[in-house]
């Protein structure tokens, strides 16, 4: 076990020799002071404590294989730790997420890429990827449940209603890295409950967006309409196949496309189909 101890700002970093990619950063704040060894400790140069870490994570963070082929926690563990790091190693790792096949990955990447300094120009088409899969795949959700009628209540309505709020999650967390603040405030006052607060966020962002991420994410954002009206929206620009239930569930089941990517909605479906009459 090799350990690194980031002075006495309190960051420490292990990673163990018989499996590189195991990165771990601890950390512990209690009450705005940061505790290391039972010890409070105030983190008051923070920017020199990264500077000490980046040398001890950036090893780990290069040996990161290429998107899919890492276990989720591991690359969920690695891309948190880049979050304390604003170097070109720790951005390149975090490009390569976004389009990991798990979109946990890819979410926790965006959010990880928030933190740092974004250059656009390289950004523009892997942000638009993941905006587009997010869309898609809501569109795709939002189609099965209503065709199969379930309800929140069943175990395959809300596998179905999860994905949902994972897509829009991913196409915030897109428009947050892609406008910063702007985006990230009118977003959270779609959520106000006062009217006018919600009309005067929901202007901001039809000036803030281009006209295709308008399209793609203002239907996921809105919450004055329904599942109808955002599928409705959605299909104005996403091709969503046509299917009944049944067919759908077969597709839920075996994901012959490799669009769902969920072990825990491949079983919530396969226990609903073997449920349903022949």
């Amino acid at each position: 076990m090799k350990s690194v101890r980031g002075g006495w700002a309190g960051w420490i970093v292990q990673w163990d020799d018989h499996d590189r990619f195991e990165l771990r950063v601890r950390y512990r704040l209690c009450g705005g002071r940061w505790a290391v060894g039972g010890r409070r400790r105030r983190l008051a140069e923070r920017p020199a404590a990264k500077r000490r870490l980046g040398p001890a994570v950036a090893p780990a963070v290069n040996a990161m294989p290429a998107a899919g082929s890492t276990p989720t926690p591991t690359a969920l563990r690695l891309i948190r730790a880049c979050r304390v790091l604003d170097d070109e190693s720790a951005r390149a790792v975090l490009w390569n997420r976004l389009d990991d096949p798990d979109r946990l990955v890819s979410l926790a990447a965006l959010d990880a890429l928030r933190r740092t300094t974004v250059d656009q120009s390289s950004a523009a088409a892997a942000l638009d990827r993941v905006l587009h899969d997010g869309a898609t795949h809501a569109a795709r959700a939002l189609t099965a449940i209503r065709s199969l009628g379930v309800q929140h209540d069943h175990p395959l309505g809300r596998a179905l209603a999860d994905e949902v709020d994972l897509a829009r999650r991913l196409v915030v967390a897109v428009l947050a890295v892609r406008h910063g603040l702007e985006a990230s405030t009118a977003v959270q006052a779609l959520g106000s409950s006062d009217r006018s607060r919600r009309a005067l966020a929901l202007e901001s962002l039809e000036v803030t967006l281009t006209r295709t991420e308008a399209l793609l994410a203002l239907p996921l954002l809105r919450p004055d309409i329904g599942a109808d009206d955002r599928l409705a929206a959605l299909a104005r620009v996403i091709d969503v196949p046509r299917r009944d239930g049944p067919a759908w569930l077969d597709d839920l089941v075996t994901d012959g496309d490799g669009c769902w990517r969920s072990p825990w909605l491949r079983a919530c479906a396969t226990e609903a189909r073997s449920a349903s009459p022949a």
